[in-house]
Order: structure tokens, then sequence, then C-alpha cells
């Protein structure tokens, strides 16, 4: 640039970017989900625009009770989750095969697939009743089904080519997460305490679980090829290993490329800070897999402490949420004094000391901390223009850009340039794709890169200044726009960077 040029260094933002591709999600997960309206237009999340997201699962047994039958509109499905969706948010979506109890406790598979001749196992409820789930259990076992039945596979590909239909191209449908292998949708067999003989008996082998296992991918991606897919990491038993069959997750390895391969995301749930350390599978797979696909992190409980959400930047995140099985909706009950969680075990004990220890300042501050670091961060560190420019000749813009989210960006965008006159009106506004692409790994996380783009400005401009206005959108529709973390915005995701006289 000559001695005409004017460069400068915007102020760089530290608001929450609610963008495409990335996120915080809040959790409807359980019974009792609460329509947008339930909520306080006060609540603390809402205020601070913590995400435009939000996550729902439903158990398989509650929205198809018959076969063929989906109940769309049940409460616990659209008829809660397109009140969001009025209110601007997008959706994630998940049916589960498996919940934490199980199909006589109408949280799994329905009772007529079994009745249709697919095989399943009842686990004693002895074995979970520390176990943190969402409700209390009693004598009634825990029936899970057998993952590789052939019966259970085509009932649940029925349903996949049914969301499919529904969702696929469903511009509020953030993603979907495939949740018909193994309980939560996790890829786990058992859980627990329970003895794994029962599913050894059934037929439990790694060849015949990671057969069941890319059916069921298969399944969701020939019903949504379209829509991002997200599969959830675990081993075929949690924390069973038996004699000549190990069954944890670097058995069925092999899954990893297979969804890789296929654009699949992955997800570990029960994420904690100190995965680094004990070099957690997961962790490894993050590092190797972010390239590609997408990675998401889920909390190991209904909140977390701040040095768990600052690590989900350490493993590439692109989305996050809480976990926990609460009923409603426990982003309301995490500034008061009580957990809707029953307390017992371990697991659930450890949540409540958390709580004890945090005020409800500290507890928001996890969101916001999760919500700001998380996904692709653009902060443009520099540009670099004529001072001076006329029209129908080209100048160059020289920006200087560095991502510093956790995460690259999985979607291309355009740079847009604008002119607003001193009303404010935009008189002019182009779009150029970037000279490197906004996907490529040059804008990985915590990546500089400088670019110079080419613009001309036509025919019938009337000389004056003008303030120079820079942005991001989507390729095929200026209108849709991506947030930037530098100050500025016009209140449309247009960057005010300085002036810029057209003599």
């Amino acid at each position: 640039m000559n001695a005409a040029t004017i460069t400068v260094q915007p102020e760089e933002s530290n608001a929450i970017l609610n963008n495409p591709g990335m996120g915080v999600l809040i959790l409807l997960r359980g019974v009792n989900k609460p329509r947008f309206e339930d909520v306080p237009p006060d609540a603390w999340f809402i205020k601070e625009h913590i995400t435009d997201k939000i996550l729902v699962d439903v158990p398989w047994s509650v929205i198809e009770p018959r076969e063929g039958e989906i109940q769309w509109d049940h409460r616990e499905w659209e008829a809660c989750f397109n009140s969001w969706i009025k209110a601007g948010f997008k959706v994630a979506l998940q049916v589960r095969g498996m919940g934490s109890l199980g199909t006589l406790y109408n949280d799994g598979t329905p009772q007529w697939v079994f009745d249709a001749g697919a095989k399943c196992i009842d686990e004693d409820p002895k074995w979970y009743k520390d176990f943190g789930t969402r409700r209390p259990i009693d004598d009634r076992p825990l029936r899970t089904p057998v993952y590789w039945d052939p019966i259970y596979i085509e009932k649940a590909a029925n349903l996949a080519c049914a969301l499919g239909k529904r969702y696929n191209v469903n511009p509020d449908i953030e993603f979907v997460m495939m949740g018909h292998m193994g309980k939560w949708g996790e890829m786990h067999v058992t859980t627990g305490l329970a003895p794994i003989e029962p599913w050894i008996a059934a037929g439990l082998t790694p060849e015949r679980y990671l057969a069941a296992h890319k059916k069921h991918i298969d399944a969701y991606r020939s019903a949504f090829p379209d829509k991002l897919l997200v599969q959830e990491l675990g081993a075929p038993a949690f924390g069973r290993n038996p004699d000549g069959m190990p069954l944890d997750f670097y058995t069925i390895r092999e899954i990893i490329p297979y969804l890789v391969e296929r654009k699949i995301g992955i997800k570990q749930n029960g994420f904690r800070e100190s995965w680094g350390e004990k070099e957690n599978f997961g962790a490894r797979y993050f590092n190797s897999c972010y390239p590609k696909v997408p990675v998401m992190h889920e909390c190991w409980a209904m909140f977390c402490s701040a040095a768990d959400a600052r690590a989900t930047a350490d493993f590439h995140g692109s989305y996050w949420n809480r976990g926990g099985e609460a009923e409603g909706l426990a982003e309301l009950h995490i500034l008061g004094d009580k957990l809707p969680v029953p307390r017992g075990g371990g697991f659930t004990e450890a949540v409540h000391k958390l709580m004890s220890e945090t005020t409800a300042e500290e507890r928001k501050e996890i969101w916001r901390i999760a919500a700001r670091d998380i996904g692709y961060r653009f902060v443009l560190d520099e540009v670099a223009y004529p001072a001076e420019i006329k029209t129908e000749k080209y100048f160059q813009t020289a920006l200087t850009w560095t991502n510093k989210g956790a995460a690259p960006c999985y979607h291309d965008y355009s740079i847009t340039l604008s002119l607003a006159d001193s009303s404010g009106r935009i008189v002019w506004e182009h779009a150029e794709l970037p000279e490197f692409p906004t996907s490529s790994l040059l804008r990985d996380r915590g990546l500089t890169l400088t670019e110079t783009l080419r613009w001309t400005i036509p025919p019938g401009i009337q000389p004056g200044t003008y303030s120079l206005q820079i942005g991001m959108c989507d390729t095929d529709d200026m209108t849709n726009r991506i947030a930037l973390a530098i100050a500025g915005d016009d209140g449309t995701r247009r960057y005010t960077v300085g002036t810029i006289i057209i003599s």
C-alpha cells in the first residue's frame, strides 16, 4: 500500500457470537420440556443471548408408541421445540433407542418392536439405583434392545427414514444426533455395575457390534444426505472388559474413520478438563478428526467447573451443552441452591458438592466461558485500504484475520464490503470470495493470515465521504451474515472500520 493508504486495527470484541455451525446449546432432555413461552423473559441466559440453539432429545417410545404412527406434535417434541424455532432458535434433535431406564419406563425402544420379534435384555434395576438417573427406579427391569438384532435395525431404520423426510432440508434443524446405538445413543450396550454375561449370551462380539453400528449409521446417512449428523462416542461396555474379549473403545476404533468418511461429527459426553492428563480416547480422536468433521462436547453434569468449560477450546469444540437427565430446564435451576436431581451415588453427590462451592454468578460464568470460546471466532486484526478511490477503477484491501475460537469454520463464507452514507444508508455493497476459504485450516484456531481482495465501485455513486464496512456472508445469500469478534457492528453484522473518499 502507498502513502495514501489508511491502516486500521479494529477494536476486538468479547461478545458471544451466535453463528451458524457452532455454539452452546440449551438442553431440553427428560420430561416436561418447556416451550419457549414457558421460560421467564428475564431468564439470565435469554437476556444475555448466551445462545440461539437448543438440543432436544426424546425416547423413541414417546413419539412412536405404535408402529408407523409418529406423534410429531407430541408435547415433548415439535409441540415444544417449534415454539423455540418461532423465537429464532435453531434446533438439534435426537431420538433415543435407549434412555436411562428403558422400555418399561417409556424411556427407550417401544414395546411393539419387541412384540415384532426383536430381542431384548431385561437388566435388574438394582444395578442402576445409584447411577444418577433422572427419576426413581422401581422393581421393573430396564428393558434394553439387542442393538444388532435385525428386526431392531430394520425398525430403527424406518424411523430414521421418516425423520429424514421431515427434517433433512429443514433449515431450522441445526444437526441430528444418531441415537439408536447404545444407552443414551452413546454406544454403550451396558453401563454401571450390570453384568456383561447376558450380552455375551445374546451374541455380543466386537465384530457383530461394529457391523450393526455401521447399519445404523448408513440408515441415518441415507435419510439425511444434506444434514449434519453426529455420533456420541463410547465404549461398548462401560467399564467392563471380560477376559479374552476387551470391550473398550480401542476394540471398535474402526468406527471413527467410518464416521469421518461420511462427514459425521463426533461428540463426547461426560467432558472434563482432566481429559488431557488422562489421555482420554475422546481427546485423542478430537485432535485427529477435527480438521474434517465438527467436534462437540457435553459436560459431565448439569454444570461443571470453569476449568471444564475452558477446556472445550483445547479440544476443538464447535458445540457444547451441559449434561444431566433432569426434568424441565436445568438452566433455570442453577442460580438457586437446589438441583432437580436425586442425591445418592458418587456422580450426583459430585454435582451437589460443586453447586455448594460456587456462587450463582460463578455458575453463569461457566456458560459464558463456553459460549465465548466455542467454535470459530474471526477477529479482523487489521485492514489497509486507499484513502481515496474512483468509481469504475479497482482498488485493494489488505485484511489480516485471526481465528480466536476453539475450532475451524466448516462452512465457506464471502467477504463483504459496504459503503454507508452519513445517514447510515447502504449505497453500495459487494461480496467477494476470500483469497483463502473460510473453511481452510489456514484459518484454524490461533492462526493469522493476510489476504488481499480487489473491489470496483460501479458508476452512479456520488462523490463524497462514506463509512467503510466489512463483514462475512453466506456465498449464496448476502443477507445471511455471521458475527465477527470486532467492534463497530451497525446492528446488521456490518462492521464500520473507517471512512473512505470517492472522488
